[in-house]
């Protein structure tokens, strides 16, 4: 079988099966200048060909080559695991008549007012929304709801343009931003009702809309956290967590009501609030959920979802994955953002046990803006354990206490 990969980031070859020789006559697609020569020499045994594409996010030309690969020599599917390229990947799909995850599958997984019609109208708790295709929607959306508000873009990644408004005065700056509202015909934003609340994630796998594995997680603090300048951090819930089950049965619903393609990993976001037992959809991704999520699933459950979903999208066959029962540790990933000013000073190396991987993104000397993306980050870990719950949130403050004793801006 051939095979067209798209990886808009050069990390994910850590997750492709080269050694194996699956991926021996595919094409590999990357943005310009994300190998060197040397890796590219490295990888070609285990390719047929690596393509690197030098406007690969902003233009058509991605789709362009794909298209005139295909004409060439067809190939059998589109391997495409990133968010960035989901809705890349459906459309080619279905232009090229090719099995896997279609447009219509991808957009109800990428477009925020899409997948919430579909589940509002089969029973799904969703927040009060509205899809914004001028100033006025807006502004009656806010004049039949009490603030907070959300506003964010429709097919957005992480946190990226998304504003809480709290007040009219709130208002009235989002609506003279140009560079949210850059004209009076604005299609591509939403605006939903605050949710209060704390709110979970649930990653997993599905083959055929059964759910083969999925495990629920916290938002300690949400990533928005990181554009309001605090910090952003998750922990699995353990075992005998009483939302652990109702989260993952909820998972299982969500899957069956979505378009959900043949082979899936998901990522899905929930709020619970006082005195309801039913979750509140946020949304779901058809791909594995970013940062620390795949490094807390191999060290708590040995499963790697990354390198599990590539194979899963090239329909080669996977070993029985079981639904995991109680995860060996409790893990998690804690990150801090980037505060305005010049960095004096950050420690390289974290002297906690537990904290199993230190990142640092920024070096003294460096000029450092205020974040308006959960990608803004100073540093941090995707992978901190604890033996429960309770404990791992005690290194998360731990953690976060040195940090910032041991971070100088000036």
């Amino acid at each position: 079988m051939r095979y067209l990969i798209l990886f808009p980031h050069a990390q994910w070859l850590e997750s492709l099966s080269l050694e194996e020789g699956l991926f021996k006559n595919s094409t590999l697609v990357l943005p310009h200048n994300s190998l060197e020569t040397a890796q590219v020499k490295r990888l070609q045994p285990f390719l047929g060909e690596i393509i690197q594409v030098e406007n690969y996010f902003m233009t058509g030309e991605v789709e362009w080559l794909v298209y005139k690969i295909f004409q060439k020599a067809p190939f059998d599917r589109i391997i495409a695991p990133d968010e960035e390229d989901i809705l890349r990947a459906g459309r080619l799909r279905t232009l090229l008549d090719l099995e896997g995850q279609n447009y219509e599958s991808s957009l109800a997984f990428r477009d925020k007012i899409v997948m919430k019609e579909i589940l509002a109208k089969k029973g799904i708790v969703v927040p009060p929304f509205r899809a914004l295709n001028n100033y006025s929607d807006f502004i009656e959306f806010i004049q039949s709801h009490t603030f907070p508000i959300v506003l964010k873009p429709r097919l957005g990644t992480g946190c990226q343009g998304i504003h809480v408004l709290h007040s009219e005065d709130d208002v009235r700056k989002i609506l003279s931003n140009s560079s949210v509202f850059s004209n009076s015909e604005i299609t591509l934003l939403q605006t939903e009702v605050f949710i209060h609340g704390p709110m979970y994630h649930i990653n997993g796998l599905a083959i055929g809309e059964k759910v083969i594995c999925s495990w629920p997680s916290v938002y300690l603090h949400s990533a928005l956290g990181i554009i309001a300048g605090t910090y952003a951090a998750s922990s699995l819930l353990a075992a005998e967590n009483p939302l652990t089950d109702k989260l993952n049965q909820y998972a299982k619903k969500i899957i069956k009501l979505m378009p959900t393609p043949q082979a899936a990993a998901f990522h899905l976001e929930v709020f619970m609030v006082d005195g309801q037992d039913e979750p509140v959809f946020c949304e779901i991704a058809s791909r594995v959920g970013g940062k620390g999520v795949n490094h807390s699933w191999k060290t708590s459950f040995n499963i790697d979802l990354k390198k599990l979903f590539i194979l899963m999208q090239a329909n080669i066959d996977i070993k029985v994955i079981e639904q995991p029962r109680t995860p060996s540790v409790i893990s998690g990933e804690v990150w801090f953002p980037k505060i305005k000013g010049t960095l004096v000073h950050i420690e390289n190396q974290c002297p906690f046990p537990w904290v199993k991987e230190y990142e640092v993104y920024s070096r003294p000397g460096d000029a450092l803006s205020s974040p308006h993306d959960i990608t803004e980050i100073l540093g941090g870990t995707p992978l901190i354990l604890g033996e429960s719950e309770i404990e791992l949130q005690k290194r998360i403050e731990d953690l976060e206490a040195w940090f910032y004793q041991n971070t100088k801006i000036s």
